[in-house]
């Protein structure tokens, strides 16, 4: 039951991200022609976008391989 919940959530959060992607060239095409600083804006958010990866990565733990003689016990 856990596992279909955690897919759940997955797809609804791929989903959301498509949208927003599909979206985001209209925004920041509105945001370009309209918005007065619009490109120093859109500039801000994508350096702070980038920066708030790079904390994620930075302190996601990091998967190891397991040893070949534990590959058995690791996928039961």
């Amino acid at each position: 039951m856990m596992q279909a919940e955690a897919g759940g959530v997955s797809s609804v959060c791929e989903t959301l991200l498509g949208v927003f992607g599909a979206v985001a060239p209209v925004v920041v095409g509105g945001m370009l022609r309209f918005v007065p600083g619009g490109f120093t804006l859109i500039a801000a958010v994508v350096c702070a976008l980038a920066t708030a990866g790079m904390v994620v990565a930075v302190f996601s733990p990091i998967r190891t391989i397991p040893a070949s003689a534990d590959w058995e016990r690791s996928e039961a």
